[in-house]
């Protein structure tokens, strides 16, 4: 007998979107143009929004209304974490300043 935990792809969203501004602010340097971050940042909630929609989404197609919705939701959520939560804090300093892209 396997034990299986079914996630909804919104849950999956949203978790990856609060981390998401961290994972930029390691992959990038400290003084990167904004226009990198950015980027990088539409990039990731993109990737993971449509892994969470292939995983979940069996027999069903993986770009749709659907998975549109849950990338504007999840991109929403990363840049409100970037600007409500890291920023303000001062955490991008302490995650690597001078190593990644920028």
């Amino acid at each position: 007998m396997t034990n299986s935990v079914d996630v909804d792809p919104s849950t999956l969203i949203i978790i990856s979107a609060i981390v998401i501004p961290f994972i930029v602010g390691l992959l990038t340097k400290l003084h990167a143009p904004d226009k990198v971050k950015a980027g990088m940042n539409l990039v990731l909630v993109g990737i993971t929004t449509l892994l969470a929609q292939a995983v979940t989404e069996t027999g069903h197609a993986v770009l749709s209304t659907t998975t549109i919705k849950e990338w504007a939701i999840g991109l929403t959520i990363s840049i409100g974490t970037y600007y409500g939560m890291l920023k303000p804090l001062g955490g991008r300093e302490f995650l690597l300043p001078n190593k990644g892209l920028g």
